[in-house]
This record gives C-alpha cells, sequence and structure tokens, in this order.
C-alpha cells in the first residue's frame, strides 16, 4: 500500500511478505499451475541427513540418508535424487518401514559447498521431499548435516 502525506510530501510503503514452509499442492516449475492427475498422499519417506563436504575427494563420496516413516514396505524403484541444478541421480532400493539407507551420489549430481537444496523424486518425478542447506552448515569438511 502507497500512502502519501499532502502536509508534508512524504510517501510511505507498506508491504507484507510471505513464506511457506511446506506445499499441499503439487505445482509446474514453470507456471506454478497445479499438475493435475497427481494425487495428495502422505510422505513416509525423508531426506533425514546428508554429507555435502565429505573429508578428501568429493566428486563421488557425497551422500544423503533416507528414512521410511511408513507403516509398510516401500518400493523406491527408478526415483530419484536431485541436487539444486536438477541433476538427478537414480535409485533402485526397496526401505522397510523404520529403516534407513545411505544412498552414495555420483559425480554427476555434486551438492555445492555454497548452500543447496537436495530433492527426492518419485517415479513420476513428483516431488516427494525436499531439504535446504546453507553454506555455514555446509563448510565443516566430514560432518553430516540434519534435517
Amino acid at each position: 500500500m502507497i500512502t502519501f502525506n499532502t502536509k508534508t510530501s512524504e510517501i510511505y510503503i507498506s508491504a507484507v511478505f510471505l513464506r511457506f514452509q511446506s506445499q499441499a499442492i503439487h505445482t509446474d516449475d514453470t507456471t506454478g499451475h497445479p499438475i493435475s492427475g497427481v494425487e495428495e498422499t502422505t510422505v513416509f519417506i525423508h531426506i533425514i541427513a546428508a554429507l555435502v563436504n565429505p573429508s578428501g575427494v568429493e566428486e563421488g563420496n557425497e551422500k544423503v540418508i533416507l528414512f521410511n516413516s511408513g507403516p509398510q514396505t516401500a518400493n523406491l524403484k527408478n526415483w530419484a535424487i536431485a541436487n539444486n541444478t536438477k541433476k538427478q541421480d537414480l535409485i533402485n532400493i526397496t526401505l522397510k518401514s523404520g529403516e534407513s539407507v545411505t544412498v552414495k551420489l555420483s559425480k554427476n549430481v555434486p551438492l555445492s559447498n555454497k548452500g543447496g537444496i537436495i530433492t527426492l523424486l518419485d517415479d513420476k518425478g513428483i516431488k516427494i521431499d525436499g531439504v535446504s542447506y546453507t553454506k555455514e552448515e555446509a563448510g565443516q569438511e566430514g560432518s553430516w548435516i540434519l534435517f
């Protein structure tokens, strides 16, 4: 909202900035419109930690830990882990209820030490989980980031 004080000739600008922590509807990355045909489901597979800045050689040694909090075994055939540049590594694993797995990322999907995002995509390319981390969190070589 913009207001003008005629006595002092001052202009006042008011704004409200909103940020959402989570999203209930899957949307297209380009248009922001809802993706049709995508059913909303309860998410049971989570990214719980990542080794973004491993000691020594980084390429091919970065890792992500996935956890199944659901009541049943989950088949993650043709799922993917993506970095902030949308490069993806396919994963083909089965994860029992209460089980976690460490996924070693290839050299093709580097995780930035300057901060970034990690996204878990299902076999249809729909985002199941995503996390972000800062440059400060990635700065300690050999330390895992917990989400």
